[in-house]
C-alpha cells in the first residue's frame, strides 16, 4: 500500500517513517473494519471525542481550534489518546497524559532576516493543549493518584533553530530556548488558572508559590487570577522525550535534542544550514539550563554525543546537570 499517495491531500505527511508511524500506532482498526481513512480522520475523531466535555454552545469551536492545530503539525497530544480518542475502545487514565507543541509550525517568515518563533502562538497553543488534556482527564478512566498531573513539552526544537539560521551552539539558541520555555508555561498556567474558575481548582496559590511565579517573570495579572482562584493543575510543564509523538510529526527531533549531519529527515526537509557533526555537551546542557527555570519537571532525555563519555567527562557533565537542576543524564550516540 502507498501511503503517502493514499493520503494526498490531507494533512501534508514529508516523511514516510511518519506515515508508518501513523499507520502503526494511531490509526483507527477494528474487527477488520478501517475506519480513519486519512489521518484527516484520525484528526477528526479526536477532536470530536475531546470537544464532547465542552458547553455544547462552545463545542464547535473548540473542535476546529484544535483540527487546526492537530494538521498544522503545531500539536500532538498523547499516544493513548491518538489511538483510542473516538473509537469503541477508548482507553486512557485520568492522569499523567502527555502533549508536545512542535516548535517547526510556529516559525513565520524563515529563509529570510525577519524569521521568528510566534511566541504569542506558542501561548495560545498552550492554553488549548492544557484545556483538551484537561478535557481528557474528565474523559478518562478513573486512577487512585491525586493530585492529577499532565506534561506539557516540545518537539522540533534543533529544527526550528534551523529555519531561523541559528547554531544550536550559539548564545542566541539558548535565548530562543528560554523565550520558548516562559511562553509554554504562561500558556499553560493561563488556561490552568481558566480552568480552576470554571471547573474547580485543586491547588491554592500561597506566598511562596506567588513569589516563584514572580521569580519566574510570569506576568504580574496572572499571578494575581492565580492568587484569588487557584489553580486547576499544579504541575504542567514537562520537556522530556516522546519518540513516537516526534516520529508522527514527519519525523521532527524529540524534545530539545540536536540535530545531526546524518539525520535522516534531512533528506525530506530541503536545503537547511550546515549541520555539525554533533553540537557540544555544553551547548545542550546549556539549553536545557535556559528553559528549567519555566519548566516543573527537571528536563530529563540523553544527550547526543559522538561517542561514549569517559567516565570523567560523564562526572563532569552529570555535576553541571545536577547544578542546572536537570533531571537524569544519558547518552545517545
Amino acid at each position: 500500500m502507498n501511503l503517502i499517495a493514499e493520503n494526498q491531500g490531507s494533512s501534508p505527511f514529508i516523511s514516510p517513517v511518519a506515515v508508518e508511524a501513523w499507520d502503526t500506532w494511531f490509526r483507527w482498526r477494528e474487527n477488520g473494519t478501517l475506519h480513519d481513512d486519512t489521518v484527516d480522520a484520525t484528526w477528526r475523531r479526536v477532536a470530536s471525542a475531546l470537544a464532547s466535555v465542552e458547553p455544547e454552545a462552545e463545542r464547535a469551536a473548540f473542535e476546529i481550534r484544535l483540527l487546526d492545530a492537530f494538521a498544522s503539525w503545531r500539536l500532538l497530544l498523547d499516544e493513548r489518546l491518538l489511538a483510542t480518542a473516538g473509537t469503541s475502545k477508548e482507553s486512557w487514565p485520568d492522569n499523567d497524559l502527555a502533549a508536545v507543541l512542535n516548535i517547526v509550525g510556529f516559525v513565520r517568515g524563515y529563509g529570510t532576516p525577519a524569521a521568528k518563533v510566534d511566541l504569542a502562538a506558542v501561548k495560545d497553543c498552550a492554553e488549548l493543549t492544557t484545556q483538551a488534556l484537561d478535557n481528557a482527564t474528565l474523559l478518562g478512566t478513573r486512577t487512585k493518584r491525586q493530585p492529577k498531573k499532565l506534561r506539557i513539552g516540545i518537539i522540533g526544537f534543533a529544527e526550528a533553530l534551523a529555519l531561523l539560521g541559528l547554531d544550536y551552539n550559539s548564545v542566541e539558541a539558548c535565548r530562543q530556548a528560554q523565550s520558548l520555555a516562559q511562553s509554554l508555561a504562561e500558556g499553560c498556567l493561563r488556561a490552568s488558572i481558566a480552568l480552576a474558575e470554571i471547573r474547580g481548582a485543586t491547588m491554592c496559590c500561597d506566598e511562596a508559590w506567588i513569589e516563584r511565579a514572580r521569580l519566574r517573570g510570569l506576568p504580574d495579572d496572572l499571578i494575581e487570577r492565580a492568587g484569588r482562584h487557584g489553580l486547576r493543575h499544579a504541575s504542567l510543564t514537562s520537556i522530556n522525550p516522546q519518540p513516537k509523538l516526534a516520529r508522527f510529526a514527519n519525523d521532527t527531533s524529540d524534545a530539545v535534542l540536536p540535530l545531526t549531519a546524518s539525520d535522516a529527515l534531512l533528506a525530506y526537509r530541503g536545503s537547511w544550514p550546515s549541520v555539525p557533526a554533533v553540537a557540544a555537551v555544553s551547548a545542550q546542557l546549556a539549553i536545557r539550563g535556559a528553559m528549567q527555570p519555566w519548566i516543573d519537571e527537571p528536563i530529563s532525555g540523553p544527550v547526543r554525543t559522538l561517542s561514549k563519555p569517559t567516565p570523567a567527562s560523564h562526572l563532569e557533565w552529570y555535576a553541571r546537570s545536577m547544578t542546572l537542576g536537570l533531571g537524569a543524564l544519558s547518552w545517545t550516540f
